[in-house]
């Protein structure tokens, strides 16, 4: 946020990556997701980089900032890249152990690229999966579109693994 200009996470993500300041970015991301659970409450999903997996500090450093959220912490998902989770699984693991003692939640966010990987996807164990923007826009003019995240929510929901498709209202 700048003023009143709000920016996009791919805009904040693509200078962090530039300047070596994703790992920053997700520490701050993380600090702001936790006052606003203890402010206010209600469901909240955050997006962090690639680094979240590949920074060997990180999943220590959330668990202990999540610590004392307590049963607050179930209202909170954290959003890595499929991309960068199934190019990094042990960093995926890593941060899903430390998640799991907090009780927050982790997906995958932009799966759709990867549906030919998804065997690869649900050996990661994400709680869920989100599918990319590109699959859903048009959705409901779009029968081939439809058809494709059919059968995305489909393959999730035989390694048991919940599709949400951002932006869709109905389960059709």
């Amino acid at each position: 946020r700048d003023g009143d200009r709000c920016y996009a996470e791919a805009e904040i993500l693509a200078w962090g990556d530039r300047l070596s300041l994703n790992g920053a970015i997700d520490r701050c991301t993380v600090a702001l997701a936790k006052r606003r659970r203890l402010a206010s409450g209600g469901d909240l999903s955050i997006a962090l980089s690639a680094a979240a997996l590949t920074d060997p500090g990180f999943a220590a450093w959330l668990r202990a900032e999540l610590a004392d959220l307590g049963s607050d912490a179930e209202g909170l998902a954290v959003e890595v890249d499929g991309a960068a989770a199934i190019d990094n699984p042990g960093g995926f693991a890593t941060l899903r152990r430390a998640l799991h003692h907090t009780g927050a939640g982790l997906g995958l966010r932009h799966v759709g690229q990867q549906l030919v990987q998804l065997d690869e996807t649900a050996h990661l164990i994400p709680h869920y999966i989100k599918t990319d923007p590109l699959y859903v826009r048009g959705i409901a003019a779009t029968p081939a579109r439809r058809r494709v995240l059919k059968t995305l929510a489909a393959m999730a929901r035989s390694h048991a693994i919940p599709c949400i498709a951002e932006g869709v209202a109905t389960r059709e």
